[in-house]
Formats: C-alpha cells, sequence, structure tokens
C-alpha cells in the first residue's frame, strides 16, 4: 500500500495503517468509500437528501456531495457522519485562492462532527485524512501565492500581500493534528525557505524571521525524533539553498549545527590519560615478572 505522505511502497494491505517509512498514519480513500457505500445499503430510513449527497460522494462527485449535506445539515443538526462526509467533500475541492475560508468551514463541520460523534473510528480516520490532505494542499496554495508575490515583486516591489498569504496558508494547516509525517516536514521546510526570502525583502513591513521561528519549533520538536532525524536533513538539503540555511542555521539551536570538534587541550588530556594508563600496565607486568622469577 502506498504512503499517502511520502510515496512509499507498504506491505500492510489495510484500510488504515502507519507507514514503515516516514511514519504517517495513512486512511485510505477505499475506508470512505466502503463507510458512505455502507450508509446507504444498511439504512432504511436514510433521508433522501442525505443519501444522494453519500453517493455522490462515492461517485467523487464533491460539488454535488457539498450541496446535498449542506442542504441536509440545515434540518439534521446533529448527523456526526453528515458533518464528517461533508468536511471529506469540501477538502477534496479545497482551491489556493480559498483555501482560508475552506479550511474554516472544514474545521466547523468536524467540530460538530465531534460534539455529535457516535462512531469514534470513523471521526478519528477521518480527521487523519484530512490532516493529510489539507497540509498537502497547503503547500500547494502556499507556491502559488510565493509565485505571485515574486512576480509582484520583480514587476514593481510589491507581493506583501501574497507573501502573507503564502505563510497564513502553512500556518493555519499546520495547527491541524498532523503526527510527523513527510507531507508536514516538507511543509515547514517550504515556510522555512520563502521566510528566509521574504525577511531581508519586506524587514521594514512584516517579521518574517518571527514567523519562521515557530516553523523552526515545530521542526525542532520532530527533530528530537530519531526515527525522523534522516527524512528532516534530506528534505533540508533539497528544500534549502546555502543562503536559506545560513538563516536557518541564526534561529535554530538544534537543526543544521555542526558537532563541536574536541580542542587541542581537550585532545592533549586524552593523550596523557592514554600514556599514563599504558605506563601502569607496564609496571603491573614488570612487577608480576619480578614476582615470579625471584
Amino acid at each position: 500500500m502506498k504512503c499517502v505522505s511520502c510515496g512509499a511502497e507498504n506491505s500492510s494491505d489495510g484500510l488504515s495503517f502507519v507507514c514503515e517509512y516516514c511514519g504517517a498514519q495513512n486512511v485510505t480513500q477505499s475506508y470512505f468509500d466502503d463507510k458512505s457505500q455502507d450508509s446507504i445499503d444498511d439504512s432504511k430510513n436514510l433521508s433522501p437528501i442525505k443519501k444522494e449527497g453519500l453517493k455522490a460522494y462515492n461517485l467523487g462527485d464533491y460539488e454535488n456531495s457539498i450541496n446535498s449535506l449542506t442542504e441536509y445539515l440545515k434540518e439534521n443538526d446533529s448527523d456526526s457522519e453528515a458533518w464528517i462526509f461533508l468536511a471529506l467533500s469540501e477538502a477534496k475541492t479545497i482551491k489556493a485562492s480559498s483555501f482560508l475560508k475552506s479550511f474554516q468551514s472544514i474545521s466547523y463541520a468536524m467540530e460538530k462532527a465531534k460534539e455529535h460523534s457516535d462512531d469514534q473510528d470513523l471521526f478519528n480516520n477521518s480527521e487523519i485524512k484530512l490532516s493529510s490532505d489539507l497540509i498537502i494542499n497547503s503547500s500547494e496554495a502556499s507556491h502559488t501565492y510565493f509565485r505571485n508575490s515574486e512576480k509582484r515583486f520583480k514587476s514593481f516591489g510589491g507581493g506583501l500581500k501574497e507573501a502573507d498569504s503564502s505563510i497564513e496558508v502553512l500556518e493555519t494547516a499546520l495547527g491541524f493534528p498532523n503526527h510527523g509525517s513527510q507531507a508536514r516536514i516538507e511543509a515547514l521546510c517550504y515556510g522555512i525557505k520563502i521566510c528566509s526570502i521574504y525577511n531581508p525583502r519586506f524587514k521594514n513591513e512584516r517579521d518574517f524571521e518571527e514567523r519562521a521561528r515557530v516553523l523552526v519549533k515545530q521542526l525542532e520538536d520532530l527533530y528530537k525524533q530519531e526515527s525522523l532525524k534522516d527524512g528532516i536533513d534530506e528534505t533540508l538539503d533539497g528544500y534549502l539553498s546555502k543562503t536559506e540555511k545560513r538563516f536557518l542555521k541564526g534561529i535554530s539551536a538544534d537543526i543544521l549545527q555542526s558537532k563541536r570538534k574536541p580542542s587541542s587541550n581537550s585532545k592533549d588530556e586524552e593523550n596523557e590519560k592514554s600514556s599514563s594508563k599504558s605506563l601502569f600496565i607496564i609496571l603491573i607486568v614488570i612487577a608480576f615478572l619480578v614476582f615470579i622469577f625471584i
């Protein structure tokens, strides 16, 4: 089974699994397709409009799923399952230009689902799926805003509004629960990268260094996990230029910091201790030989 975060093939063939390579929790699309179909098949008293919404979701017609479930929830506010499939449908249709608005709508739907939840597995798995989708989508949205900022800056020295938005979508999505996935690592590294570009460019207008520090703190927390260190180092090498790495070194006490070489004094002390130990062993051997032959 392929991990949606890092793309690695896993030995698991279950509908939910933890990636053997990046540690991300995965829930396959088949899990939600099966759940929606089960609700359609099992419930004799299912509302026609909810049934229409679940059918649309199952067919991948997410716009019609949103329309039907939104209409249904106006009269059935306590249906946790409907709120969950509304959130999942909205995540499938999210666009860079409306990312923040869509995120608010998804978050609200999940709050309502949690409030009335009667299927904890469905709720937990939907949260895992949404966290992965949102972080991946936020990276794409951030890059769109970054490109637009670059164009405006090169044309007339503008682009601050787009720069703000490129960081804000990442900050927002990273606030959604996610467990050290590669997608989260890449979003953090990308955010640090563009903050290092914006910081000197808009220094008198926004404090992008402070925003980078928040992202770096999250990356440092992940870096404490031995299983993630190599992946973070490789991602940083792929994302950051030499200048951007210097920026990161300046605000992180842990990441990209060279290991201290022992001082010459330390080396001399170690050599002196080693020599003393060797001399002590030689003296013991001599004393032993003298004792035998006398």
